[in-house]
């Protein structure tokens, strides 16, 4: 009897006919009948509150009422740089001035030999014999430092590009090597001409000898400079260059000044003989280089340079002999036009003393290869009067350099 109260209240249930029970939401929508009920709400009780009403006004807001924004030291300028500037970024431009000193110092001579110690002092005519000690040599010339001043001006654009002239002059310099020994100097020189006999020879037994070697180098060069945007460290150079390098080597010999003066005390003349070899080697060609320097700290900047230029060099030759009293034995001249070449290059340290101002102090070296060097056309035999000895000579010049930029 039991079995079939519960059955039928089961079934009621289903139905629909028994209430569903307060503390339960009795499932809606399809397949409701298959999901859980809801847990048992905590409070089920008491009434749920209502919504607090949102504290909205109409719109839109009025300056009075917006909230505060960021201050304007946050803010960017409307045409300032950044990710989407609105104004294009002003590139420096203007004129640069340099001036400066530098010191130039040309290389050794070279050990040739000029002159070896006779075996005796009297005025023999016989030549030096083999192994005599050497009395003189080329390189008892020490060039020295020529002083020289360097200018430069130019025109800056884009901030990485600019055209310049350069100038720079060495002033003449002139250093003497000489020796004396009474009728023991003796020379090499053969085949003098008529008027050059001298004491029993004129380069032989002689009493006295000075070698003298002048250089002056000067150049000038308009160059092209562009600098890479994503590489302003280095700048590529174009441009044409032109150096001009003049010298002198002389000898000058008196046979018996100190054995044999005149009643002056000074020595005859018509004994005193001076040989002379000039050279001017002008050369001119285009001219590929670079520059490279890295800022170190705020105040100084690290750099090297190196040039090269590739062009004709226009060689002129003159050979001289002369006598004390102006008599002329000869004076041979000859020109010549081949191919050269001019590398310079050096180290520099930049001092940043004002934004458009600095100083640089440089260490450069210039070398013009190819060219005729005055060393190698002293000829003892002075039956050549104007034929090259030799052409492809080179000849090396290094020196300090203090230099004042400007930009304006």
């Amino acid at each position: 009897m039991m079995r079939r109260w519960v059955g039928a209240a089961v079934m009621a249930g289903c139905l629909g006919l028994v209430q569903a029970a307060r503390a339960q939401v009795p499932p809606v929508g399809p397949g409701a009948a298959c999901r859980p009920p809801e847990p048992i709400p905590v409070g089920a009780a008491q009434a749920p509150a209502p919504d607090p009403e949102p504290n909205l006004v109409p719109g839109p807001l009025t300056p009075q009422l917006a909230p505060e924004g960021p201050p304007d030291s946050l803010s960017l300028p409307a045409d300032g740089t950044g990710a989407f500037p609105s104004k294009a970024v002003e590139l420096d431009s203007g004129t640069y001035f340099h001036i400066g000193a530098l010191m130039w110092k040309r290389q050794d001579p070279g050990s040739g030999v000029i002159a070896v110690q006779d075996p005796q002092n009297l005025d023999t005519g016989t030549p030096p014999p083999a192994g005599a000690p050497v009395l003189q040599r080329f390189n008892n010339i020490d060039p020295g430092y020529n002083a020289g001043i360097t200018a430069t001006l130019g025109t800056l654009w884009n901030g990485n590009e600019c055209l310049e002239a350069t100038i720079f002059y060495t002033f003449q310099g002139r250093q003497t090597s000489s020796i004396a020994s009474e009728g023991r100097i003796d020379s090499f020189f053969t085949n003098p001409p008529l008027g050059f006999e001298g004491d029993n020879g004129m380069f032989l037994q002689d009493d006295r000898l000075s070698t003298t070697l002048s250089s002056t180098l000067w150049g000038a060069e308009v160059n092209y400079r562009v600098a890479d945007p994503a590489l302003s460290e280095a700048e590529l150079i174009l441009g044409v260059r032109y150096v001009d390098l003049f010298e002198k080597l002389g000898s000058t010999f008196d046979d018996d000044g100190i054995q044999f003066p005149m009643t002056n005390g000074l020595p005859d003349p018509a004994r005193v003989a001076t040989y002379n070899v000039q050279t001017e080697n002008r050369f001119v060609g285009p001219q590929l280089g670079f520059e490279w320097g890295r800022r170190v700290g705020k105040f100084f900047t690290l750099g090297v340079t190196a040039k090269g230029a590739l062009g004709a060099d226009f060689a002129q030759l003159n050979r001289s002999l002369t006598r004390g009293d102006g008599y002329v034995g000869f004076d041979g001249q000859r020109d010549t036009i081949q191919f050269s070449a001019v590398s310079e290059g050096g180290a520099f340290i930049d001092f940043h003393v004002l934004d458009r101002a600095r100083i640089r102090l440089a260490y450069n070296a210039l070398w013009f290869s190819n060219m005729v060097n005055v060393v190698d056309q002293y000829d003892f035999n002075l039956q050549n009067t104007n034929q090259f000895d030799k052409r492809n000579g080179s000849v090396l010049f290094h020196g300090p350099q203090l230099e004042f930029q400007f930009l304006f």
